[in-house]
């Protein structure tokens, strides 16, 4: 449970940081995360994303090194 709030916290730093960057994104959520394997952030938003992925960037975040190689 403690890593899985970590790994929230953590999306939610990433994102109010790109916010004060001036960088738009949306948290990636429902059938957009699971065809998007899991993805956290997508900049700049969902509906993007899901019509042009070529287009989109796609952010994964890990808290610790051993969540890269899941």
């Amino acid at each position: 449970m403690r890593k899985a709030r970590a790994g929230s916290a953590f999306e939610l730093y990433v994102f109010k940081i790109l916010a004060k960057m001036g960088i738009p994104s949306e948290k990636s959520t429902g059938i957009l995360r699971e065809v998007l394997n899991r993805t956290d952030l997508v900049v700049p938003n969902r509906e993007l994303a899901a019509k042009k992925p070529d287009r989109a960037k796609f952010i994964s975040i890990k808290t610790t090194l051993a969540e890269r190689w899941k």
